[in-house]
């Protein structure tokens, strides 16, 4: 197998931030492993010796790379700082920001390696991916991969130093020396320091580590480990993160009798355990609550409840009143299936949060008492609103014909949506429940599910008496990424036959917005992505939204969902008074 490292540190770039003095110390660590790995291709890019580090210099030699078409893994490794606008990330070179296009937009580069004709890409970033502020707002950053004609396979894996909205850090210990803890724990466990998650290779002298979930709770745990051995307070967080779908070997590990395949070698240290860590109670959680094994079910959602804040369908009812019930529906009775032929009429519910104004073109609109009523002028099943809320953020959410949306506010952050076409009917808690979990895992970025956890959540939405449409957008998702385009479209045309409208997230999942502009035609709502992860899709597909919306990451707030700020507020109405018009 023929393999390829490039290797890329940025220290220093603009903006004001701080200098980095570890990342050096980085390139030297995975160029060592790499030699041991007898990788005989091994291109180092940094800004050492006071040369630029530019996104044209980065694509030209990765291009180089691809184009021999004899590269089987290419990983391309990044230290360095970089930033998140909404959910699009960005690594920063030496000209950014100031130069806006100088950094690696990673979703858009992850796109691109999947067509390359390299059998398998993995991009390593030691980098933090906080939330950025200021000019970084307006990256739009650069594709480092060329574009190919090639099959779109599940062939490139993602290792993040941290979780999407967090740091990373380099220490410096009591020496003065600064540390990349993450690319030390990373190369120190693709050297055998875990052996539990060491394989058996065909060779006997040798074993192996995969790109596996495995691999994630070990470096998540060893992070915290060397933080705490380097006297860091235990309240700062790093859990790295590994998006990996191509179950491929990173590493060769030459046996010895400490390093044996499967080996019963002492768990690392620190505070992280299955039994306190969130992130393996969630994962849990949401496994037993699929009807899945679980080595540690939380039947309740205890301590979970900052992570998982749930829409509850019942507040249609309380605050909309008892005459909104459809007196007609029977036990067991899909409640959408004759909904569209009652009342136009469309409704929102928001809870833990007060609406300032709301606004919908071709509409009559009614806030009171936190129900938004939404008359239509013309015949429709579906409608945008765009809500201002009293801390000057907006958000914009369909109103369908004989639907109640219910969204669900936690410390000023939109965190669940439901929606109830009857809400008289008996409320599945446990079903609830699980969109709770798939939506905190979610937030914290730890949404990347097991082919029995993919199926599961696909049996749930395909639930003959109805499916969830909240839950059908976050299963839709992770299908895309794992490339099963067959099952997206069942989940779109599930959620369009029970509930009578389109989502704009699951039109773009499927492809039939790509490369153009959406039109009335398509009948999609809203008229943006409902997920704040859906712009990045945006850009990769190549859609154009048009009156400005394309503008819209910049003013995004921390939320999974498509939440802005009193700018963004601003270009969401435009665009909805601008479509209303064309629609006419």
């Amino acid at each position: 197998m023929e393999r390829a490292l490039v290797l890329i540190g940025v220290s220093k770039t603009g903006g004001g931030l701080a200098p980095l003095n570890a990342v050096e110390a980085g390139l030297d660590e995975m160029t060592e492993w790499a030699k041991r790995q007898k990788i005989r291709r091994i291109h180092r890019i940094s800004d050492a010796g006071g040369t630029p580090v530019t996104a044209k210099a980065v694509h030209a030699r990765i291009k180089k790379l691809c184009d021999l078409k004899t590269i089987d893994q290419l990983i391309v490794y990044f230290t360095g700082h970089g930033v998140t606008v909404g959910q699009e990330e960005y690594l920063l070179l030496s000209g950014a920001p100031t130069d806006l296009g100088e950094a690696i937009y990673v979703q858009g580069s992850a796109a691109a390696a999947a067509l390359s004709p390299v059998g398998n890409i993995v991009l390593i970033s030691d980098a933090c991916r906080s939330d950025a502020e200021g000019s970084f707002r307006n990256l739009r950053g650069a594709v480092i991969f060329p574009g190919y004609a090639g099959d779109d396979e599940p062939k490139v894996d993602r290792l993040y130093a941290a979780p999407l909205g967090s740091a990373a850090y380099e220490v410096v210990d009591e020496h003065g020396v600064s540390h990349p803890i993450y690319t030390e724990s990373l190369v120190a466990t693709l050297d055998g320091a875990h052996p539990q998650i060491v394989e058996p290779d065909e060779d006997p002298a040798f074993g192996i580590v995969r790109l596996r979930r495995g691999l994630q709770d070990i470096l998540a745990e060893d992070v915290v480990n060397r933080l705490g051995a380097l006297k860091v307070p235990l309240d700062i967080s790093q859990r790295p993160k590994v998006w990996a779908v191509s179950d491929s070997t990173i590493s060769r590990v030459a046996l010895t009798a400490e390093i044996v395949p499967g080996g019963v070698g002492a768990r690392p240290g620190g505070t992280v355990s299955a039994k306190g860590d969130p992130v393996v109670r969630l994962r849990d959680l949401m496994r037993g609550l699929a009807g899945l094994p679980a080595e540690a079910h939380v039947g309740r959602l205890g301590a979970l409840n900052d992570l998982v804040v749930i829409a509850d369908p019942r507040l249609a009812a309380q605050t909309l009143g008892d005459g909104v019930a459809d007196p007609a529906a029977r036990p067991g009775q899909n409640p959408f299936t004759a909904a569209h032929d009652r009342s136009p009429t469309g409704r929102i519910v928001v809870s833990g949060a007060t609406v300032a104004s709301a606004e919908c073109d071709d509409a009559d609109v009614l806030v009171s008492a936190g129900a938004i009523t939404v008359e239509p002028a013309r015949d429709t099943l579906a409608m945008d609103v765009v809500l201002r809320l009293d801390d000057d953020s907006g958000v914009i959410l369909p109103s369908a014909a004989s639907v109640t949306t219910v969204a669900t506010f936690a410390g000023g952050e939109l965190r669940d949506v439901a929606f109830v076409g009857d809400p008289a009917a008996a409320v599945n808690i446990d079903a609830q429940r699980l969109r709770g979990a798939v939506a905190a895992r979610m937030r914290i970025n730890d949404l990347w599910l097991t082919g029995d956890e993919c199926d599961a959540l696909l049996a749930a939405v395909l639930r003959p008496d109805g499916c969830d449409p909240t839950l059908a957008l976050y299963t839709a998702y992770v299908l895309h990424d794992l490339k099963r385009r067959d099952d997206v479209r069942l989940v779109d045309d599930a959620v369009r036959a029970q509930w009578g409208f389109r989502l704009f997230d699951l039109a773009m999942l499927t492809g039939d917005l790509d490369g153009r502009t959406p039109t009335a035609e398509d009948e999609v709502h809203p008229a943006t992505p409902l997920l704040q992860r859906g712009w990045s899709t945006v850009r990769i597909k190549g859609i154009d939204l048009g009156d400005g919306l394309d503008g819209i990451p910049a003013h995004l707030l921390p939320s999974i969902w498509t939440q802005v700020d009193g700018d963004g507020i601003e270009i969401l109405r435009r665009a909805r008074r601008d479509q209303s018009k064309e629609e006419q």
